[in-house]
C-alpha cells in the first residue's frame, strides 16, 4: 500500500465506523419518543407541506404520475432455443 493511499483507507474506515454508530444510536430511540421531522418545521414550512398546490415535492410526484400514464410499447423477451 502506498503513503497516499494509507491517509484515504483510514478515513473511509473511520467513516464507515461513525456510520454504524450513528445507525445504532438511532436505532436505540424508544418508539414513545420518536418525533417525525414535521414536528420541527416553522408554521409557514408546514403549511407549504400541507397545501399541494404549493408543495414543491409534489412536482416529482405529478412527474411520476404523467411518465405512469405514458403507453409503452411491450417489452420483447428472448427465449432460449431448446434442442
Amino acid at each position: 500500500m502506498s503513503i497516499g493511499t494509507r491517509p484515504c483507507l483510514v478515513l473511509a474506515v473511520a467513516c464507515v465506523f461513525l456510520d454504524l454508530r450513528a445507525a445504532g444510536a438511532a436505532a436505540e430511540i424508544p418508539p414513545a419518543e420518536r418525533r417525525s421531522g414535521y414536528e420541527f418545521m416553522g408554521r409557514e414550512t408546514r403549511a407549504m407541506q400541507d397545501d399541494d398546490a404549493t408543495n414543491p415535492g409534489l412536482l416529482w410526484v405529478l412527474d411520476g404520475e404523467a411518465l405512469w400514464k405514458i403507453a409503452r410499447a411491450p417489452i420483447a423477451t428472448a427465449t432460449p432455443a431448446r434442442a
